[in-house]
Parts: structure tokens; C-alpha cells; sequence
């Protein structure tokens, strides 16, 4: 089995940069570009660190999209800039909490025990 490892990814929301100064989308960008063009492709993906700057809904909506090229199972330990509840693991979806308050799933970025391992 290969592994691939990255950490820290600290993803913005579209066309926000950390800092104002450095594009954390374009450096993810460029790092899956980098995997997809390797001759022997990894069979995992593990980041470990902070996922998100600020651990909001739409940073993870973002990451979402920029990792969906791989098409890679992701391993993820999430820092302390993450937000369990804004990735959309806060809760699963077939919790009667989320029911009763007429909540939508989110789509999960992964599993939910690597939170409870990690998070």
C-alpha cells in the first residue's frame, strides 16, 4: 500500500487567501496535481493538521472540491483550527436530534471515527 501525506492544509473559502497573503487553495491545488501525475499512484491520501483556517462550513465545502480530483479514500486528523460539527460530522445523519430539528446532512469529508480518534 502507498500512502501520501500532507498536513495542515489550512483552506479558505474561495478566493481568500491566509493571511491576505498566502493561497493555501492553489498550494492543494498543485499538491493534487503533483499525486494524479505520479507514475504509481498512492492508494491513500492522510492530512493531518488543521484541515480548515477557521473550520467553517464553506472552508470545508472548499476543501471538498479541491480534493474531489484524487479520487483517493482519505485518511484525516483534523487540528485545531477544525470544526467537527461545520465538516458535517458533528452529528451523523440519522441522528433524532438532527431529525427533530429538521436539520440537512452534510456531506462528510470523512469518516466519522477518525474525529473520535483525532478530533
Amino acid at each position: 500500500m502507498l500512502i501520501a501525506q500532507t498536513s495542515d492544509l489550512h483552506i479558505r473559502p474561495p478566493g481568500m487567501l491566509v493571511g491576505g497573503v498566502v493561497d493555501t487553495a492553489a498550494a492543494l491545488e498543485a499538491c493534487v496535481a503533483h499525486l494524479q501525475a505520479l507514475p504509481l499512484r498512492p492508494d491513500l491520501l492522510l492530512i493531518t493538521g488543521d484541515l480548515t483556517q477557521q473550520g467553517r462550513p464553506e472552508e470545508y465545502a472548499h476543501l471538498r472540491r479541491l480534493l474531489a480530483p484524487l479520487g483517493l479514500p482519505l485518511l484525516v486528523c483534523p487540528g485545531n483550527h477544525d470544526d467537527r460539527a461545520a465538516s458535517g460530522q458533528g452529528h451523523r445523519p440519522s441522528s433524532p436530534a438532527r431529525r427533530a430539528a429538521g436539520v440537512a446532512a452534510a456531506k462528510p469529508l470523512m469518516s466519522p471515527s477518525i474525529w473520535d480518534r483525532c478530533g
